[in-house]
């Protein structure tokens, strides 16, 4: 993720304090500076664009130049947070030289932001010649973090967001017996090593696990909810053949037991016996 050039002057912090909110805090004209809020205890309630934003103990508050502020406590008596002051050098409120981040920009690092932020509040405080300067230099280490957690969270959007193309291609063609996993990682748009590796990532199993249980689970509902024969259920729910069906469902049973799921084991024994006795059908057939 590429980031912004910013110039903050000797003095851009201009207020660091620990403050305890009530009361609700409206103001009917747009601020002229930027804040950056991390709640110590409650929950800090900031109403943006008519919606009420709620802002957890342990998270960081990103509240932009030009807002307009209406804050109050949430669900609580009172709420306490860390507020940190600040403008660019040379931006004004007109000048729409925002942070790119939301108002809670972060919820991780809680004691990692507490530290530094309780750090820009003692030296703010001490009020010496280079205080100033110092609380700067620990907002930039904030800011710096966002930025990291910023590219982290959008890391882990753009891989969830891929695997869910996949999901959605694997819902529309799980009843292909010749579905691959490379067309999933084709469409996805990343190599079939790199797509395996993000799907465990997420699921803690391999993709070609998945889409066995997969059909599996639509198997299962069409043999508890219709009088379909074995053979069609299986082909239906892309399975090659109704051997390799009846292997399939026969390892997720035993699976299951050895996981512990016993109050499912003897309904699943029970369908197993039905599409065994099926197979030994068609086998008399043929």
């Amino acid at each position: 993720m590429q980031t912004e050039t910013m110039v903050y002057t000797h003095d851009a912090v201009f207020f660091c304090n620990t403050l305890t909110c009530s009361a609700p805090y409206i103001s009917n004209k747009p601020r002229n500076h930027d804040s950056l809020a991390f709640v110590t205890d409650g929950t800090l309630g900031y109403e943006k664009q008519g919606e009420t934003v709620p802002i957890k103990k342990g998270q960081v508050a990103y509240i932009a130049k030009g807002s307009i502020d209406k804050s109050s406590a949430y669900g609580c008596a009172a709420v306490s947070y860390i507020a940190v002051n600040f403008n660019f050098d040379g931006h004004t409120a007109s000048s729409n030289h925002n942070l790119p981040f939301g108002t809670v920009c972060s919820g991780r690092n809680a004691y990692q932001y507490e530290k530094l932020f309780q750090k820009a509040v003692n030296e703010y405080s001490l009020g010496l010649p280079g205080s100033r300067m110092i609380c700067g230099g620990i907002l930039c280490q904030i800011i710096g973090l966002l930025y990291n957690d910023l590219a982290f969270d959008n890391s882990n959007y753009k891989t969830a967001n891929q695997i869910a193309i996949a999901l959605d291609y694997l819902n529309r063609n799980y009843s292909r017996s010749d579905l691959k996993i490379s067309e999933l990682a084709e469409i996805t748009g990343v190599s079939e090593k790199h797509f395996r590796r993000l799907f465990f990532d997420i699921y803690k199993k391999k993709p070609h696990e998945f889409l066995r249980d997969f059909r599996l689970n639509k198997a299962e509902v069409l043999i508890l909810n219709t009088s379909k024969s074995i053979s069609d259920i299986a082909f239906q729910c892309g399975f090659s053949d109704v051997y390799s069906f009846s292997h399939c469902f026969k390892h997720a049973i035993v699976s299951k037991r050895t996981m512990g799921f016993h109050q499912r084991i003897t309904e699943r024994l029970g369908l197993y016996r039905k599409i065994r006795g099926s197979v030994r059908c068609i086998l008399k057939e043929h």
